[in-house]
């Protein structure tokens, strides 16, 4: 309450105030078209800083879980005492693995060519 009476009586009296007697730095002019130019650099930068290598990750990633899959289909056949069910978990293992790798392999290409990552 007391510092907020000596502002009001310093501006009233025509007198700065305690904490406007320091000296201000002046501010850098900067053009309006610089400056929008510089901001849209950095959030491009901060974009492609933030998807770099991002869909390749995501690849990998996705192509290894198929292959898991299949390698859980050839586990499940041993585990199965159904010979007719382990045959076809057996043969289905290695479809599994490369096709559902293979193509998600191209569907992530299509993506990224698709938005011009390469």
């Amino acid at each position: 309450m007391t510092r907020q009476l000596v502002q009001r009586l310093a501006i009233e009296w025509g007198r700065p105030a305690a904490r406007d007697v320091a000296p201000k730095r002046p501010l850098l002019k900067i053009d309006p078209e610089r400056a929008r130019a510089e901001l849209r650099r950095a959030c491009e930068m901060e974009e492609a800083e933030r998807r770099s290598g991002h869909p390749l990750v995501v690849g990998a990633v996705v192509v290894l879980a198929w292959q898991l899959v299949g390698a859980g289909f050839v586990l499940a056949s041993a585990r199965t005492t159904d010979p007719v069910v382990g045959e076809l978990l057996y043969q289905l293992a290695p479809a599994v693995g490369a096709a559902g790798g293979f193509f998600s392999a191209v569907v992530i290409y299509v993506r990224g060519a698709e938005h011009g990552e390469w």
